[in-house]
């Protein structure tokens, strides 16, 4: 159904005077924003990325206290500059519902043709596509961004019902009957006015407009904005100011009811400008503040097809600085001064002087050597507008070389009328004749000779009438001139006035621009006006232009106008106890740090609600992981008797098990209380703990070298190992290399013998009953003593009870 769109670059818009003709095509999709769309939002300095930042509410029910509800409303609240009227709308439709450029309008729901101007309403009119009976009742009725011209049929098949797809309701689909879909067109609308216009109140059901936020996100979606839609958003804001956001960014609908964003959804802003990540920045372009406006830093986003860019880095407004040159009047010239900036080189002239009367001798003057005039001649034509300076209802002027006609209304019941080739003065009204000299002859030029008989008449005796031609003869004395009351309508082509011993009537050849005259936040101003510099009469009057009040609309705190003033809650950053969000409620993104909770009340210090979680006590420690001192209970050992917590805390009930009579039991709980045997403290070869006898052989089982007793640190009772020595040579110790000295003696102790008594001593008391092992230590080897003590040391160390050199326990 959607054509191939024409791209932003290819938009050609088609002006006539300020309003744009709808340039789109029903069914051809949008996939760019218009370049007046972007212009829109760069002009409001806002954006998509920063819009979509706003939260929006969870649901068609509380979506109106939300944030970006009240940005949007804001927006195109702001931006609208002119309200439609009803009557108004149907001379409009040229321009935003036209086929092609004017030619013909179309009827919203079918695209029929049913112009081209307005018929009284005969076969077309105007569909309040939010009808007023659901919660219009003032400017939002006749908002042409809602009102669309349709076919009197199609509005009556509509009537008031609400739009929707179910039963009861009306699917703006079945009048296109498939040519075109409307689904989503109609659903922009209804979002435009329940935004901009605020009418929430009669909004969804069979008694509102939409049937439900669902069907309203279907239609988003199933229907996307084609350059049609997009067009005529254009149109109108060249008529009103303001935009419908929700074409332009239909996205913000399912941000607005908290709904996630369709990852297919076809949009205008499907570029780089939504997708954008801008983080691809080039240097920024300066640009130097003026004496009218402050300087910044504009930053653009490379990456192609984005485009995106903000200002930063503003600097102050400068100060002009202005030098003054004076120049003196003349007789014929005014005297003024000329400021000049020297910061900007902009000028004006201010300080007007009048000019210096003529000092004549023999008729010239003596100041500027112009010859005195005699008289003079001027004659004001109402062949055209040239010499009208005023019109209403009750007086025209017209004036030339300082020569005035005025014809007031007076006592006539007819208002003072625009005509002109000739001029018409009505009856019972005046004409006021003033010259810069005296006046000595008046002659009216009238249409015909009938007008000039009437004129005669008007004015007396003073007239003579010559065909269409009435003069008035005058002394002289005086420089003003006045029918007071015509008898009758009277038609004047033109009106020659002749002074004696007048000045020269100034040509106005040398005139002046009066400057315009900025207005200031506080300060009215100027517009530009115009006077002759030789006489100082004012050519154009100056308006008074009304102070323009305080502006921030980059929320810096600082005025954009450069005054340096701070207004409208401007001179601090406030973010009031109503939301404490942590940003300044004026809207200059100013942080106030992120959320703390030094006092471990699971809520953030600075009051913004943020909620740190709820107690609990992951590491069983009786106490809150976040620190809030809550209390989780006390120790207790009910489960099991084990003397630890059954919290899961760790901590030892009570003291833990103890075994003081040393049976291997706990004296508590009686749970086994099991121990290695050590004599690390008295080195008595008792047992520290249960003071059984470690054995009493000091051993050198480590074979360090040094003789000594691994366990007690005594000599070793075996002393050096003289084994190896001979009777030939002196005795050396196997073990640490030592020599004495000595030989051997030639008879040597029988080792085996010895060992064989042992053994014999061993098997006879193998019945004995406690027999006493100290006779067996006594009787044996230093070797086989040697040895026994190191078996016994890994007995005991592997958990074994050690063993006599007999071989018994001990």
């Amino acid at each position: 159904m959607f054509g191939i769109s024409v791209s932003a670059a290819e938009v050609s818009y088609v002006y006539s005077g300020k309003y744009i003709y709808n340039w789109g095509t029903r069914g051809e999709l949008a996939t760019f924003l218009s370049p007046n769309a972007e212009d829109f939002y760069e002009d409001n300095n806002t954006s998509y990325d920063i819009l979509s930042s706003y939260s929006g509410g969870t649901g068609q029910s509380n979506v109106h206290n939300s944030t970006l509800y009240k940005e949007l409303k804001e927006l195109m609240v702001g931006s609208h500059t002119h309200i439609t009227s009803y009557d108004e709308t149907r001379n409009l439709y040229k321009y935003t519902d036209c086929q092609n450029s004017g030619g013909t309008i179309s009827s919203f729901y079918s695209g029929t043709p049913i112009g081209p101007s307005w018929d009284s309403g005969s076969t077309w009119n105007r569909e309040h596509t939010w009808p007023n009976s659901k919660g219009l009742g003032g400017s939002d009725e006749n908002d042409i961004m809602m009102l669309r011209p349709t076919s009197v049929s199609e509005n009556s098949s509509r009537g008031n019902t609400a739009y929707g797809k179910s039963g009861g309701y009306y699917n703006p689909n079945s009048e296109s009957d498939g040519k075109y879909d409307l689904r989503g067109d109609v659903a922009r609308i209804f979002l435009y006015v329940y935004v901009r216009w605020g009418n929430t109140g009669k909004a969804w059901g069979t008694g509102g407009v939409m049937e439900s936020m669902a069907v309203l996100l279907e239609w988003m979606e199933a229907d996307p904005v084609d350059t049609w839609e997009l067009g005529r958003n254009d149109s109108v804001e060249s008529i009103t100011g303001t935009r419908n956001v929700f074409v332009d960014y239909p996205e913000l609908a399912f941000i607005l009811f908290g709904e996630e964003i369709p990852e297919d959804m076809e949009t205008p802003s499907n570029s780089a400008e939504k997708n954008c990540g801008h983080n691809n920045f080039d240097s920024g372009v300066i640009f130097a503040a003026s004496c009218t406006s402050k300087g910044y830093t504009l930053y653009t986003c490379k990456t192609a097809g984005c485009g995106y860019s903000y200002k930063d880095s503003f600097t102050a407004v400068k100060s002009h600085s202005y030098k003054a040159v004076v120049t003196d009047p003349t007789c014929t010239k005014q005297g003024y001064t000329t400021y000049t900036c020297s910061v900007c080189s902009n000028s004006y002239v201010d300080n007007y002087l009048p000019t210096v009367a003529h000092k004549y001798q023999n008729d010239k003057c003596t100041v500027c050597g112009a010859d005195k005039s005699s008289a003079s001649e001027v004659t004001i034509s109402f062949s055209d507008l040239s010499n009208r300076t005023s019109l209403d209802a009750t007086k025209q002027v017209w004036e030339k070389s300082g020569v005035t006609v005025t014809n007031n209304k007076s006592n006539s019941s007819s208002n003072v009328a625009n005509y002109y080739n000739p001029v018409r003065f009505y009856a019972s009204s005046s004409i006021t004749i003033e010259a810069p000299g005296n006046i000595t002859k008046i002659v009216f030029d009238c249409s015909s000779s009938s007008y000039a008989s009437t004129l005669k008449t008007s004015i007396g005796a003073s007239a003579t009438i010559s065909s269409d031609k009435v003069t008035v003869e005058l002394n002289g004395n005086t420089d003003a001139f006045t029918v007071s009351r015509l008898s009758a309508q009277v038609r004047v082509d033109s009106i020659t006035v002749i002074c004696a011993d007048a000045e020269p009537a100034c040509q106005h050849s040398n005139t002046v621009v009066d400057r315009e005259v900025g207005a200031t936040c506080t300060a009215t101003g100027l517009t530009e006006g115009k006077h002759c510099a030789d006489c100082g009469e004012t050519i154009v009057a100056q308006e008074t232009v009304n102070a323009l009040g305080h502006l921030d609309e980059n929320k810096d705190h600082i005025c954009d106008r450069g005054c340096g003033k701070t207004d409208m809650n401007m001179d601090k950053h406030v973010d009031s106890n109503t939301d404490k969000d942590h940003d300044c409620d004026y809207g200059c993104d100013k942080a106030y740090g992120s959320c703390e909770d030094a006092d471990k009340n699971h809520y953030c210090d600075y009051g913004c609600g943020k909620m740190f979680g709820e107690c609990v006590d992951i590491d069983k420690n009786h106490k809150c992981d976040h620190g809030c001192d809550k209390y989780f209970g006390s120790h207790t050992d009910a489960d099991d008797n084990n003397h630890l917590c059954d919290y899961g805390c760790g901590k030892i009930a009570d003291d833990g098990c103890y075994d003081t009579v040393v049976d291997g039991k706990c004296d508590e709980c009686g749970n086994d209380v099991a121990h290695t045997c050590v004599d690390t403290a008295t080195k008595d070869h008792k047992c520290d703990i249960c003071s059984k006898d470690m054995g009493t052989q000091c051993t050198d089982a480590e074979n360090d070298g040094n003789h000594a007793c691994d366990h007690c640190g005594k000599a070793d009772v075996t002393d050096h190992d003289w084994a190896d020595a001979t009777c030939e040579s002196p005795k050396t110790c196997n073990e640490c290399g030592a020599t004495d000295g000595e030989k051997l003696p030639e008879t040597l102790p029988d080792d085996s013998e010895t060992e064989n008594d042992e053994s014999e001593d061993t098997e006879a008391s193998e019945d004995a009953e406690d027999k006493d092992h100290d006779s067996c230590k006594d009787e044996a080897s230093g070797w086989k003593r040697f040895w026994n003590a190191i078996a016994n040391f890994f007995r005991r160390l592997f958990g074994a009870s050690p063993k006599c050199v007999c071989g018994d326990e001990m």
